[in-house]
């Protein structure tokens, strides 16, 4: 079986088997035991009372085979075996149960006393009939199980058809409910199977089932999350292929045009015009590098060289190094503590370089770009900060890979270097967040500090 449904309903036999196996061995062992118990009562009282019978008759000196059977005829139906001898241990009664419906036959010879069959002798307890003390015969009985007699045998199909009676209404009832229960199930996560298929082959705005199972519930918000991630990834990625386009095309056309000027000598080879060129190379060189880079950093099978590195240092240097790009414009450094990582120490300079660079080509207004490094408790925290606003719809898509804001489209960046950023942080088990408030933009990497 290999459905959902079958599997369940396999599972429920089986361990309802298991149930009415281990309950019936249960019940039986308990049966067993009572039964026993009553077996060895009743057998001691039967006893008692057959005895008591015998010595009766040989007390008035009728110990004969006719009177004998007299006594012994109401004990019938509860035994099995029974041999009276006299004193001098001579048959004077024996007989065993028949076969059905034939009651009790005797054992004795023709002429009243004959050879009893040995095998009725077996495993018989003798006891003494007594008259004032003195011994008058003997007599050997075995008292039949329980259920020998009809009213026994009713009794036991009374118990016995109930309980069989309410195992099978219970099966058949249990095994209802849980077909429907299982039904229901099973149909909801068909559903939701075949939702999923639909969004492997490409489909979009799957309807997910709403389901009452949590764990089917939780597929089913996890599937739904999903269809929305690859929405907005899709979109991001529509626009970003436009972008990148764009930005390839335009120095790529600037470039054919200088240089089919000069090749039909309509442009003078000089050169500013030759540096013009090398700076539209130059852009595009960037733009493929960002692509590398960021392939390379999202890698998951991607296993670098860790080793510690010093973020306060490393911000001290990205700033000296990149503040010509702030034309004149103000940088606050910052380092409380040195800021000690475990990491890729490249990939750690090109997350600063990126973050300080976006400062540096987003200010806007009055004021300083201002870079701090502290430790905070296990983790080292990284603040870069310039006058500016980023609107609160664009916040949560500024680190997307795929994404570039208004404020990005008119500037040279590649709009890959957020998504650098993001990409190397997560890699070494840290993270970024973007915050907007009273014309000031702020961007903050949390990392594990180095043991």
């Amino acid at each position: 079986m290999r459905t959902l449904m079958g599997r369940i309903l396999l599972a429920f036999g089986v361990g309802f088997g298991v149930f009415v196996f281990l309950f019936s061995v249960a019940v039986g062992v308990s049966a067993r035991a009572s039964l026993g118990a009553l077996e060895r009562t009743r057998e001691a009282r039967i006893r008692g009372e057959v005895v008591d019978a015998l010595e009766e008759v040989a007390a008035e000196g009728r110990f004969g085979r006719a009177e004998v059977m007299r006594v012994l005829r109401p004990y019938a139906p509860f035994l099995q075996v029974v041999v009276v001898l006299d004193r001098e241990r001579r048959p004077v009664a024996a007989w065993m149960r028949g076969e059905p419906g034939m009651g009790m036959r005797g054992m004795m010879g023709s002429g009243g006393v004959g050879d009893v069959p040995g095998e009725v002798w077996e495993g018989l307890r003798w006891d003494s009939v007594r008259v004032d003390g003195r011994v008058e015969g003997y007599v050997g009985l075995r008292v039949a199980g329980f259920g020998a007699s009809e009213e026994e045998g009713a009794l036991t199909r009374g118990f016995l058809v109930p309980f069989v009676t309410g195992g099978v209404v219970a099966l058949i009832g249990s095994g209802g409910v849980l077909l429907l229960l299982v039904r229901d199930f099973a149909r909801t996560a068909r559903r939701m199977a075949e939702g999923l298929v639909r969004l492997a082959r490409g489909e979009r705005g799957v309807v997910f089932p709403d389901a009452s199972i949590e764990e089917l519930s939780a597929i089913g918000r996890a599937a739904v999350s999903l269809q929305e991630q690859l929405l907005r990834e899709e979109r991001l990625r529509a626009q970003w292929s436009q972008d990148v386009a764009h930005d390839l095309r335009t120095p790529i056309a600037a470039l054919r045009a200088q240089l089919e000027g000069m090749r039909d000598g309509v442009l003078q080879v000089s050169g500013e015009r030759v540096s013009l060129v090398l700076d539209e190379l130059a852009r595009i060189e960037a733009l493929i590098e960002d692509l590398a880079l960021l392939t390379r950093v999202e890698d998951p099978a991607r296993r670098g060289l860790r080793e510690e590195v010093a973020l306060g240092r490393v911000a001290a240097e990205v700033v000296e190094r990149l503040r010509m790009l702030g034309e004149g414009r103000e940088v606050e450094v910052s380092v409380e503590d040195e800021g000690v990582v475990l990491g890729e120490g490249d990939l750690l300079v090109r997350m600063v370089e990126n973050l300080v660079r976006n400062g540096f080509q987003h200010a806007s207004g009055e004021g300083p770009v201002r870079v701090r490094v502290e430790r905070a408790g296990a983790e080292v925290v990284l603040q870069v900060e310039n006058p500016g606003r980023i609107g609160e719809e664009e916040l949560p898509l500024v680190f997307e890979r795929l994404y570039r804001g208004e404020r990005g489209r008119h500037s040279r960046g590649s709009g890959l270097g957020l998504a650098i950023v993001r990409a190397v942080v997560e890699g070494h088990g840290g993270r970024v967040e973007a915050a907007s408030a009273e014309g000031w933009v702020r961007f903050t990497v949390r990392l594990p500090a180095s043991s």
